[in-house]
């Protein structure tokens, strides 16, 4: 039987998705360095930073505003209900119903198009992580702006101090960061498979991606030792954006083996870089909390790669 086409994904739907992610990507970059200037004296730089810090905020900020709105305006796949599936009768069994699957409890569930309960319940605690990461930064910035900023976000030292506020944004970053690396691994078999890759091909590509990380861990890991933390970061990251863009315009399944090499040592490389950036700019005390809300993403982000694959063709 022909799967049905659904137009799910409407267009303020992908655009928010998008800017969520580069804002992500930027905030985190630029938020690293406001908290260790690595390049000293440059006070302009470090003016240009916060800056495109504080812009990119206000820009991540429209976007989640937009989603919100889109909840209540957008289609029955954009509904704000679709992260609430436990409020109704249905949604609590679709609920039961996934996790009693990936529990190895039952067999395959009925099929959803769109997010399924168990992908629509975590990405509702994502969504709630991203808005306590907006106040959090919003609070911090009325410490010097003071005036309206104080009256809107002033609210957030009632429950945390400045200090606790800016360890939990801190910590958010490190969350969000390990959610989005793991949503890429976990649908590089899925992807395989949708252009007509054997599963048992499929597979090999997630096993590339893992020898591709033990070689990028020591590889990555010999060249900081000569290069510096900083830009060997660069080089993973560079090899892992190359990679990832080459593996979206549809390569033979040859290259897609070479890729998945690389881009599973970029993404390893990245990882040791930061265990190792993180012990040298704040000390080894804290490695284990900071390096743990990492991993948490890494779950959190593996659970959704996991759960919200359509099992309708979707466009």
């Amino acid at each position: 039987m022909n799967a049905e086409r659904a137009y799910v994904w409407e267009v303020p739907v992908r655009l928010t998705h998008w800017v969520n992610v580069l804002a992500i990507l930027v905030l985190a970059g630029t938020g690293f360095y406001i908290g260790n200037p690595f390049i000293s004296g440059s006070v302009y730089l470090m003016g240009w930073v916060r800056a495109i810090h504080r812009i990119t905020a206000y820009t991540f900020a429209a976007s989640l505003l937009l989603r919100l709105y889109w909840g209540f305006a957008g289609n029955p796949w954009a509904s704000w209900r679709v992260l609430f599936p436990y409020l109704t009768r249905e949604g609590r069994q679709g609920f039961r119903e996934i996790l009693a699957y990936y529990l190895f409890l039952r067999g395959r569930p009925r099929p959803y198009t769109g997010h399924n309960p168990l992908a629509g319940v975590t990405y509702s605690l994502v969504v709630l992580v991203m808005v306590i990461e907006v106040l959090t930064g919003f609070a911090l910035l009325s410490l010097a702006k003071g005036g309206w900023w104080s009256a809107a976000f002033g609210w957030v030292f009632w429950v945390l101090s400045p200090q606790g506020a800016r360890l939990l944004h801190h910590l958010i970053m490190w969350l969000l960061l390990g959610f989005a690396w793991m949503i890429v691994a976990i649908h590089l078999v899925s992807y395989a498979k949708d252009r007509g890759v054997t599963l048992e091909a499929a597979s090999l590509t997630l096993t590339l991606f893992g020898v591709g990380a033990t070689v990028g861990r020591v590889a990555f890991g010999a060249a900081a030792d000569r290069l510096g933390t900083l830009r060997t970061s660069w080089l993973s990251q560079t090899l892992q954006l190359i990679t990832l863009g080459w593996l979206l315009t549809g390569p033979s399944l040859a290259a897609v083996y070479i890729l998945m090499l690389g881009f599973g040592s970029g993404a390893a490389g990245s990882d040791t870089m930061v265990v190792k950036g993180a012990a040298e700019v704040f000390g080894v005390r804290t490695i284990g909390a900071r390096m743990g809300v990492m991993n948490l993403g890494w779950r959190i982000g593996a659970a959704i790669a996991g759960a919200e694959r359509p099992a309708v063709a979707t466009w």
